[in-house]
C-alpha cells in the first residue's frame, strides 16, 4: 500500500510539472529520432534515445547581444540574418588574412622593416631605379634622355611614401600629356603670332618685306649655327619666337641690309651681285628701247631706284 500511494503522488506530481511547464513551440522544436533497439535504462544510468543533439535556437535580440551596444555593429549586424551568416564572414576573412590576401596597413608606431615588408607585398620596388623595370606607360611610351631627369626628382620623392609602379606610371604618363599638350599649344600660338606679325610687318615695310628678310637670312648663314639659332628660335619674355618678334625683324633687316646690300636679291646660284647688275641690266634695255613703256611703269621705275640703291651700298662696303 504505502508504494501505491507514493507511485500514485509521483504521478500527479509529474501531471502538474506537465500543465504548467511552457509547450515548445513547433518551429523550434527538435526532431528527435529514437535509437533502433529500445532500452530500458533511465537516462541517469546511461541511456540514448536520439541520435543527434538537440539544437537550440537563437534570441530574436541576438544581434543587439552580439553587438554589446555598439551602434556601428550593430548597424552592420542588420544586413545579417542569423549568427551563421556572421561566421562564414568572419572565416572567409579570417582564410584571406591567413593567405596573405588582406595586408595590415602600418601606423606610425611601426618600424621600419615593417614599412618595408608593407611596401614589398604592394609591390613597391626596393630602389628607386625599378620603377623603370616595373612600370608600363601607355602606348608603349618610353622615357627620352630630356624626361629622365624630371622623372629621377620625382621617383625620388614617391618612393619615400611608398608609390607602387602603377601608380608611377600614371603620374609619368600624366606628365608627358601634359608635356604634349603645352608643345601643341605652343606651336598654335607661334603660327597665330607668325601670321599676325608678318600681317604688321608687310604693311609697314611694303615691297621691301622680301628684301629685308632675304638680307637677315644671309647674315644669319654667315653667322655661327649657335647664334643664329638664338636669334631665330629663343624666345622674348612674352614666349614670341625672337625670329618673328616684329622689333627683332626690323633690327636685323636695318644691320643686313647694311653689311649685306646684295642679299636682297637672294639669287638661286648664290651670286647676288651679279643677280643685280643682270637685272639692272635688263631694266636698263627696256628704258633704252622702249622708254615711254619704262615712264609708264612706276613698279619698274621704283626697282630700278631700289637696286641701284642697293649697288652703291654694296660697292661702299667693298671699298
Amino acid at each position: 500500500m504505502p508504494d501505491e500511494v507514493a507511485s500514485s503522488e509521483a504521478t500527479g506530481e509529474t501531471a502538474a510539472v506537465a500543465e504548467t511547464a511552457p509547450a515548445v513551440e513547433p518551429s523550434v522544436a527538435a526532431t528527435v529520432e529514437p535509437t533502433e533497439t529500445p532500452t530500458d535504462k533511465t537516462l541517469a544510468g546511461g541511456a540514448e534515445v536520439v541520435q543527434a543533439p538537440v539544437p537550440s535556437t537563437f534570441p530574436d535580440n541576438w544581434r543587439e547581444l552580439v553587438a554589446g551596444g555598439d551602434a556601428k555593429a550593430a548597424k552592420t549586424l542588420e544586413r545579417m540574418t542569423d549568427p551563421t551568416v556572421l561566421w562564414k564572414s568572419y572565416t572567409e576573412a579570417r582564410k584571406e588574412l591567413d593567405g596573405g590576401q588582406r595586408v595590415k596597413l602600418p601606423d606610425a608606431k611601426s618600424t621600419d622593416d615593417e614599412w618595408s615588408a608593407f611596401n614589398k607585398s604592394l609591390g613597391v620596388p626596393d630602389e628607386v631605379a625599378g620603377y623603370l623595370d616595373k612600370m608600363e606607360l601607355q602606348s608603349g611610351r618610353v622615357l627620352g634622355d630630356e624626361d629622365r631627369p624630371v622623372f629621377d626628382y620625382f621617383a625620388e620623392r614617391m618612393h619615400k611614401v611608398g608609390t607602387t609602379p602603377k601608380v608611377m606610371a600614371e603620374m609619368t604618363d600624366a606628365w608627358l600629356d601634359y608635356q604634349n599638350a603645352q608643345q601643341e599649344d605652343q606651336q598654335t600660338r607661334d603660327h597665330d603670332n607668325r601670321v599676325n606679325n608678318e600681317i604688321s610687318l608687310k604693311e609697314e615695310l611694303g615691297g621691301s618685306f622680301t628684301s629685308v628678310t632675304n638680307a637677315i637670312g644671309t647674315m644669319l648663314s654667315q653667322a655661327p649655327p649657335e647664334l643664329a639659332d638664338l636669334l631665330t628660335n629663343g624666345r622674348a619674355m612674352d614666349g614670341t619666337l625672337l625670329g618673328d618678334h616684329p622689333i627683332v625683324v626690323k633690327w636685323l633687316g636695318e644691320v643686313a641690309t647694311e653689311l649685306y646690300p646684295a642679299a636682297a636679291m637672294a639669287a638661286p646660284s648664290g651670286d647676288n651681285v651679279r643677280a643685280m647688275g643682270e637685272e639692272l641690266a635688263e631694266i636698263a634695255k627696256v628704258q633704252r628701247d622702249n622708254p615711254d613703256g619704262y615712264y609708264a611703269d612706276k613698279i619698274m621705275q621704283e626697282r630700278r631706284l631700289e637696286l641701284l640703291e642697293m649697288r652703291d651700298r654694296a660697292n661702299a662696303r667693298r671699298q
